[in-house]
Formats: C-alpha cells, structure tokens, sequence
C-alpha cells in the first residue's frame, strides 16, 4: 500500500525500531540515513537538518526560519534491578497506563540485541488468595546470573512489542505511530517539498517525559 509521499512498509520499520526516552540512538540514525542531505546533532540528542528557501529573503525574513519538529522516543521502561530468579525489576518511562500493562509482550534492548519478554499477570483464580500483580518481565531466565549471561544488564531498557496492522485496508494501527508517523512525515518534507522560506526540521528527543527535546531547541 502506498499514498503519495508515504510507503507504508517504511512507515512500519520506523514505528518498529525501539527508542525510548534518552534512548533514542537507534531511531535517530534510522532516520539520518532517509535523508539526503547532512543532519547534525546537537549536545541532548536532537538530530537537525537545516535548509535555505528558494526565493529571496530580506535580512529580516532571515532570522526567521521556520522549525519544524517531531519527537523520536516512545513510552517504556528502564531495568533497575536484576532479581535473584532472573525477573527484570522496571521503571516507567513517558505516560505508562498501569491496568494494561499484566500479560503484556515487551521487548529488551540490550548490547547484546533485542529479545522477548512478558510482564507477568495474576491468574483470576489466584486473586482470591491474595496474590497481587508484580510488575517484573519475565525473559525466561532462571537466576540473575543466566539474565548476565544474556547480555541483559541495568539500564537497558524495555519498549512495548509491536505489530503493524491495516485495519479495513486503510487505517494502520501500531505502537509508536505517535510520533514516528510525524518523523516520517518530516523526512518526506525534507525528501519532496522545495520550500520557499529557510527552514529547520528537527527529530526532536525526552518528549515523553517533558518536551525536553524541544525546549531545549526553542530557547536557542
């Protein structure tokens, strides 16, 4: 399926790289290597493209570029602890909402790669004898030391897994289409549109734990 200026396989491969807040290494050079021209980073991670207009400008439409901007990173979590029988002990990272999270796949990014996991859940016919949600993912290690021998550490982080599907062949529904659909919006401007004014695209960073990113580029 295609629409003009969006491939949707491309779109799917985008949502589908792992990156959350302070992560977002690998989404960003995704997206430096759909862009012909040279991007740069700035010190908190933001990846920027910066071009001039077509037209002439006075000196004062000069200092006014147009920024556009759209966030990487996507809501997760962080590995604090690794339990003594290999549960992964996590932290919220962005706007998690608690009551979905029993019985969800995730997936571990680790230096040794990505590998699944599950957060665990209360059978209904235990609830009864007291047992309550622990909120751990599960990689089905044994002991903290088969969670080491994984590649798997603390600090490396978790993201939810993720399945691409058309809905009535029109509509695509994915985790983290906010805001990797306006990522890929930005890298077809930059791709396609000859625009007139000078302007700047920015793939912005931390938007989901504060628009860090983003104020971080406003107050230049």
């Amino acid at each position: 399926m295609e629409y003009k200026f969006v491939k949707v396989s491309e779109l799917i491969q985008l949502c589908s790289i792992p990156g959350i807040s302070g992560r977002e290494e690998l989404v960003r050079g995704r997206i430096a290597s759909m862009i012909p021209g040279i991007c740069k980073i700035d010190s908190i991670g933001n990846l920027i493209y910066e071009e001039g207009g077509s037209k002439d400008v006075t000196s004062v439409e000069k200092d006014n570029s147009v920024l556009l901007m759209a966030h990487m990173d996507e809501i997760g979590f962080y590995i604090t602890d690794v339990r003594e029988d290999g549960k992964l002990t996590i932290r919220n990272v962005g706007g998690i909402i608690e009551e979905t999270l029993p019985g969800t796949f995730v997936e571990v990014v680790s230096q040794n790669g990505i590998m699944d996991g599950v957060i665990g859940a209360v059978p209904p016919h235990l609830k009864g004898d007291g047992e309550v949600f622990d909120k751990c993912v599960d990689v089905g290690a044994k002991s903290r030391n088969d969670v080491y021998n994984m590649g798997i550490s603390e600090l490396d982080y978790v993201v939810f897994k993720k399945t691409g599907v058309i809905l009535n062949n029109d509509n695509l529904a994915m985790r983290s289409l906010d805001d990797r659909f306006g990522c890929y919006t930005l890298s077809q401007v930059v791709n396609n549109v000859r625009n007139t004014s000078n302007y700047i695209s920015a793939w912005t960073v931390q938007e989901e734990v504060g628009l860090r990113g983003a104020k971080a580029l406003t107050q230049l």
